[in-house]
């Protein structure tokens, strides 16, 4: 839903900063939780369950009262697609694209040729399929299908570090702070600093959000070789500080599908996105996790064979994508 808002309500100019910042609220309190739970258990222990059932009813209220924040027109636009411009209109920049468009008027490089969202619920598979129709979509969607795949294997870091290095439950906390200090400093400090600086220096938001895409996927692939390679605790803690530094790539990705669309389909885009990403964690489970168990016989460690295929499903991932975006 947040993201869904700041795609309706930012311009695709400077939409994907706003998108690292969000992604980075989740790291930003994973850092903060367990320090400001131990002090809150010091007074009472029952304290931080208070607070957390506190920030869930905020939160249920903040979405109760949330506006609308799709700007209604009159008549839908023809078509989602806005990412191909017409062959006899002259080069417009992105602060043409942030403009609304008016209700008499559909956007420069739409397509007739497919329907506008459909305005009855029971048909909402009818709006999936003109998004799949879009061109560069189902890429975006392979991606969306196979980064969650390859991530979920850093789940089994904390039994990897147990088993192979004999660290004890309290010991894999520092695990979690390696991992969301490098997601903390690449999504709110990093990211946004250079797509600020860069955005102002002219470079498109499209292309700064394909690179952003190919070096984060890039670094996750040196993270997960480093996990395999590890033989001293300190090189884990490195490799998962890595694999934070590419937490960049999803809301790249975000910032960058939804300035394919119209934004008329953005609640639908992240409805779907959703549901491919939960396919992704069903079929990527179990897989990692058979992997995983690789070298566990005889009471002996782990392999890591699952970081070993995260790294391979990642590289795949990037071929795909730069013969997509090279197209």
């Amino acid at each position: 839903m947040n993201f869904t808002i700041v795609a309706d309500t930012v311009g695709k100019s400077h939409r994907t900063r706003y998108m690292y910042l969000l992604a980075g609220i989740p790291h930003i309190t994973t850092l903060m939780a367990p320090p400001l739970s131990g002090v809150l258990m010091r007074s009472r222990i029952w304290l931080p369950f208070a607070v957390a059932i506190g920030a869930l009813t905020l939160s249920l209220l903040i979405v109760i009262l949330m506006p609308e924040s799709l700007v209604h027109h009159s008549s839908h636009p023809k078509s989602p697609l806005l990412g191909a411009a017409d062959s006899n209109s002259p080069a417009f920049s992105d602060e043409d694209e942030d403009e609304e468009t008016s209700p008499e008027r559909p956007p420069r490089g739409i397509h007739d040729r497919l329907p506008g969202p459909s305005p009855e619920t029971k048909e909402w598979w009818r709006d999936i399929i003109v998004l799949v129709q879009m061109p560069g979509l189902p890429f975006c969607y392979m991606l969306f299908f196979f980064k969650p795949l390859a991530m979920i294997s850093k789940a089994f870091v904390y039994q990897y570090a147990s088993y192979n290095f004999n660290w004890g439950l309290s010991q894999t906390t520092w695990l979690r702070f390696a991992q969301a200090g490098g997601s903390s400093l690449a999504t709110v400090a990093v990211l946004p600093l250079l797509s600020s600086v860069l955005n102002r220096r002219g470079l498109r938001a499209q292309i700064l959000d394909l690179n952003v895409i190919r070096i984060s996927l890039l670094i996750a692939v040196i993270g997960f070789v480093l996990l395999q390679l590890s033989y001293h605790s300190w090189m884990i803690l490195l490799a998962l500080f890595i694999c934070g530094l590419s937490e960049g790539e999803e809301p790249a990705l975000q910032g960058l599908t939804t300035s394919l669309i119209d934004r008329s389909y953005h609640a639908r885009l992240f409805t779907s996105v959703a549901v491919v990403e939960i396919m992704a964690k069903l079929v990527g489970g179990p897989m990692m996790g058979k992997l995983f168990s690789i070298g566990q016989k005889h009471g002996q460690g782990s392999k890591g064979i699952c970081f070993s295929v995260s790294a391979d499903k990642t590289l795949t991932t990037i071929h795909e994508f730069y013969a997509w975006s090279s197209v």
